[in-house]
Protein backbone atom coordinates (compact mmCIF):
# COMPACT_ATOMS: atom_id res chain seq x y z
CA UNK A 1 0.00 0.00 0.00
CA UNK A 2 1.47 3.35 -1.22
CA UNK A 3 2.48 5.17 2.10
CA UNK A 4 0.42 8.36 1.73
CA UNK A 5 -2.93 5.88 1.36
CA UNK A 6 -1.82 4.21 4.61
CA UNK A 7 -1.28 7.80 6.69
CA UNK A 8 -4.65 8.94 5.34
CA UNK A 9 -6.33 5.78 6.76
CA UNK A 10 -4.93 6.46 9.84
CA UNK A 11 -5.81 9.66 9.91
CA UNK A 12 -9.13 8.85 9.11
CA UNK A 13 -9.53 6.32 11.57
CA UNK A 14 -12.61 6.16 13.94
CA UNK A 15 -10.46 5.89 16.97
CA UNK A 16 -6.48 6.49 18.29
CA UNK A 17 -5.79 2.86 18.77
CA UNK A 18 -6.74 2.36 15.31
CA UNK A 19 -4.61 4.81 13.44
CA UNK A 20 -1.64 3.37 15.79
CA UNK A 21 -2.13 -0.50 14.45
CA UNK A 22 -2.62 0.95 10.52
CA UNK A 23 0.63 3.16 11.26
CA UNK A 24 2.58 0.10 12.81
CA UNK A 25 1.60 -1.69 10.27
CA UNK A 26 2.85 0.40 7.44
CA UNK A 27 6.13 1.66 9.41
CA UNK A 28 6.98 -1.97 11.30
CA UNK A 29 10.36 -1.34 11.22
CA UNK A 30 10.62 2.35 11.32
CA UNK A 31 11.70 3.33 15.08
CA UNK A 32 9.13 4.05 17.05
CA UNK A 33 10.44 5.76 20.51
CA UNK A 34 14.31 5.88 21.22
CA UNK A 35 15.71 7.28 24.37
CA UNK A 36 18.52 9.89 24.17
CA UNK A 37 21.83 8.79 22.84
CA UNK A 38 19.86 5.45 21.60
CA UNK A 39 20.49 3.14 24.35
CA UNK A 40 16.84 1.94 23.53
CA UNK A 41 14.94 2.08 20.29
CA UNK A 42 11.86 0.31 19.62
CA UNK A 43 9.77 -0.38 15.72
CA UNK A 44 6.64 0.37 15.75
CA UNK A 45 5.72 -3.01 15.22
CA UNK A 46 7.40 -3.57 18.25
CA UNK A 47 5.75 -1.59 19.80
CA UNK A 48 2.71 -3.01 18.43
CA UNK A 49 3.53 -6.29 19.99
CA UNK A 50 4.54 -5.12 23.22
CA UNK A 51 1.12 -3.14 23.90
CA UNK A 52 -0.75 -5.89 22.68
CA UNK A 53 0.94 -7.54 25.35
CA UNK A 54 0.43 -5.69 28.13
CA UNK A 55 -3.21 -4.48 26.70
CA UNK A 56 -3.92 -8.25 27.62
CA UNK A 57 -2.27 -8.40 31.02
CA UNK A 58 -4.33 -5.05 32.15
CA UNK A 59 -7.58 -6.78 30.24
CA UNK A 60 -6.67 -9.82 33.06
CA UNK A 61 -6.47 -7.22 35.40
CA UNK A 62 -9.72 -5.98 34.85
CA UNK A 63 -9.58 -2.82 33.31
CA UNK A 64 -12.47 -1.95 30.61
CA UNK A 65 -13.48 0.24 28.37
CA UNK A 66 -14.02 4.01 30.38
CA UNK A 67 -12.31 2.92 33.67
CA UNK A 68 -9.32 5.27 34.58
CA UNK A 69 -5.27 4.30 34.48
CA UNK A 70 -3.11 6.24 36.17
CA UNK A 71 0.34 6.66 35.07
CA UNK A 72 3.37 8.05 37.26
CA UNK A 73 6.18 7.86 34.61
CA UNK A 74 9.11 9.79 33.69
CA UNK A 75 9.49 10.47 29.93
CA UNK A 76 10.41 6.97 28.91
CA UNK A 77 9.57 4.64 26.40
CA UNK A 78 7.21 2.27 28.47
CA UNK A 79 5.19 5.77 29.09
CA UNK A 80 3.59 5.02 25.61
CA UNK A 81 3.60 1.90 26.08
CA UNK A 82 1.71 1.55 28.93
CA UNK A 83 -1.05 4.86 27.59
CA UNK A 84 -1.37 3.06 24.49
CA UNK A 85 -2.06 -0.38 26.11
CA UNK A 86 -4.63 1.26 27.77
CA UNK A 87 -6.18 3.53 24.82
CA UNK A 88 -6.24 -0.17 23.19
CA UNK A 89 -8.38 -1.26 26.10
CA UNK A 90 -10.55 1.86 25.34
CA UNK A 91 -9.51 2.71 29.45
CA UNK A 92 -8.53 6.54 29.97
CA UNK A 93 -5.36 6.55 31.44
CA UNK A 94 -4.67 9.87 33.15
CA UNK A 95 -0.45 11.24 34.35
CA UNK A 96 0.15 12.03 37.65
CA UNK A 97 2.75 14.55 37.78
CA UNK A 98 6.00 13.11 39.32
CA UNK A 99 6.27 15.97 42.21
CA UNK A 100 2.74 15.14 43.59
CA UNK A 101 2.71 13.94 47.51
CA UNK A 102 0.87 11.03 48.42
CA UNK A 103 -1.79 13.13 49.49
CA UNK A 104 -2.46 14.39 45.78
CA UNK A 105 -1.65 11.02 43.77
CA UNK A 106 -4.28 10.02 46.69
CA UNK A 107 -6.57 12.42 45.98
CA UNK A 108 -6.35 12.18 41.93
CA UNK A 109 -6.60 8.86 41.62
CA UNK A 110 -9.18 8.50 44.50
CA UNK A 111 -11.37 11.10 42.05
CA UNK A 112 -10.70 9.27 38.95
CA UNK A 113 -11.53 5.77 40.59
CA UNK A 114 -8.31 4.50 39.07
CA UNK A 115 -7.74 0.81 40.06
CA UNK A 116 -4.36 0.44 38.41
CA UNK A 117 -1.68 2.59 38.63
CA UNK A 118 1.36 2.16 36.67
CA UNK A 119 4.83 3.52 38.00
CA UNK A 120 8.84 3.04 38.54
CA UNK A 121 10.99 2.32 41.77
CA UNK A 122 11.77 6.33 42.22
CA UNK A 123 8.62 7.32 42.81
CA UNK A 124 7.05 3.40 44.71
CA UNK A 125 7.36 5.34 48.37
CA UNK A 126 4.99 8.07 47.46
CA UNK A 127 2.46 5.69 46.07
CA UNK A 128 2.73 2.90 48.71
CA UNK A 129 2.03 5.71 51.41
CA UNK A 130 -0.53 7.26 49.06
CA UNK A 131 -2.03 3.20 48.68
CA UNK A 132 -2.93 3.25 52.17
CA UNK A 133 -6.09 5.48 51.89
CA UNK A 134 -7.07 3.85 48.39
CA UNK A 135 -9.18 0.20 48.89
CA UNK A 136 -9.84 0.72 45.17
CA UNK A 137 -6.47 0.86 43.70
CA UNK A 138 -6.23 -3.06 43.23
CA UNK A 139 -2.82 -3.05 41.58
CA UNK A 140 0.37 -1.20 41.01
CA UNK A 141 2.57 -2.10 38.68
CA UNK A 142 6.74 -1.71 38.26
CA UNK A 143 7.78 -0.97 35.02
CA UNK A 144 11.86 -2.11 36.27
CA UNK A 145 12.61 -3.27 39.84
CA UNK A 146 10.83 -5.91 41.80
CA UNK A 147 8.71 -5.56 44.61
Amino acid sequence: MESGTAARRAIDAGTFAEAFRITAANKADEVFVRTKGDDVAVTWGQMRERVDALAGGLAKLGLERGQCIALLLTNRPEFHLADLAAVTLGAAPFSIYMTYSPEQIQYVCSDAEARILITEPDFLPQVLEARKELPDLEHVILVEGEH
